[in-house]
């Protein structure tokens, strides 16, 4: 895979439409020592609301929008994925209150 379509700049015209990058703002990142995951929030806001996405940082040093394979949740792994299961939590919890 081509460096260029590994970068967020190039997810984040993908996934958002091209120019987006301009008018695109990190909400949040996160680095958790203990499972190694790595995201950022990726913000815009259009006409209908504001729209958001996860990227996660992968051992390839790419960008994707799911998690590396040894950070994906699956049973008996609550504890290392409880950093993503929280910032879902809290998304939920603001999207309903707005």
């Amino acid at each position: 895979m081509d460096t260029r379509e590994r970068s967020l700049r190039m997810l984040v015209d993908k996934w958002f439409g091209a120019g987006a990058v301009n008018f695109a703002r990190v909400t949040r990142f996160s680095r958790s020592r203990p499972t190694r995951l790595r995201y950022v929030c990726v913000e815009v806001v259009r006409a209908s609301g504001p729209v958001s996405i996860l990227f996660f940082r992968h051992p390839d040093r790419s960008w994707r929008v799911f998690p590396p394979d040894h950070d994906r949740p699956s049973i008996g792994r609550a504890a290392e994925s409880s950093v993503l299961g929280e910032y879902v939590r809290e998304s939920m919890y603001q999207m309903s209150n707005a």
